[in-house]
């Protein structure tokens, strides 16, 4: 195992995230079909699977430790099929939507978090194959709690990116290696642009 994969199964250990998620999207490269970009499935569906299970207040949250964070990063089968590994850390002290607050569980949560996905995913069916079944792309999105000592999630979720560590190593490498971090936070002390307010500032 090479060192960067070292350091960032190191890294999961510390983070210790819940998570496992695999979404797959065949069609992604098919542009008459799909008219977004597949960030914009990923962030599109987690932001309603995260309104679902905690509330929709909480998509105005600014704070990574009050949200779920999402790490996803892109691959391609043999087959061709693309699809998306991703690792999710739900936030710690919060009891989810209709959750007892004495209970609590990392199974319960994965499958709500999926059926969450995937409920969100039926409502934008472009990337997938047709079907009259009930929520169509139910059969390709799946949530399983992470565990990196018998799956070893985290090296999976780095599998074929690099092969040594650069010495150039920054904190924004990985933004720029393949991996695909959610939700996109705004700026605290800032105001989104507005067509009327072109100088807007909170």
């Amino acid at each position: 195992m090479n060192p960067y994969t070292e350091a960032f199964k190191d890294w999961m250990d510390t983070w210790k995230p819940h998570a496992f998620v695999t979404v797959n999207m065949p069609h992604e490269l098919n542009k008459t079909r799909v008219p977004h970009d597949p960030q914009f499935y990923l962030n599109c569906w987690t932001r309603c699977a995260e309104a679902d299970v905690l509330g929709t207040r909480t998509l105005k949250v600014t704070d990574y430790e009050r949200r779920i964070v999402w790490i996803f990063r892109r691959e391609v089968a043999p087959d061709g099929l693309i699809h998306y590994h991703g690792i999710a850390k739900f936030p710690t002290g919060r009891t989810w939507r209709h959750e007892q607050p004495s209970y609590y569980s990392v199974v319960h949560r994965c499958d709500r978090l999926q059926h969450a996905l995937r409920l969100a995913s039926s409502r934008t069916p472009e990337p997938f194959t047709p079907s009259k079944v009930h929520y169509p792309n139910a059969a390709d999105i799946m949530v399983i709690p992470f565990d990196a000592a018998e799956h070893d999630h985290a090296g999976y979720t780095l599998k074929g990116m690099w092969r040594f560590v650069p010495e150039w190593i920054t904190d924004e490498t990985t933004y720029d290696s393949g991996l695909i971090i959610l939700p996109h936070l705004p700026k605290r002390g800032t105001t989104e642009w507005q067509p009327n307010n072109r100088h807007a500032t909170a």
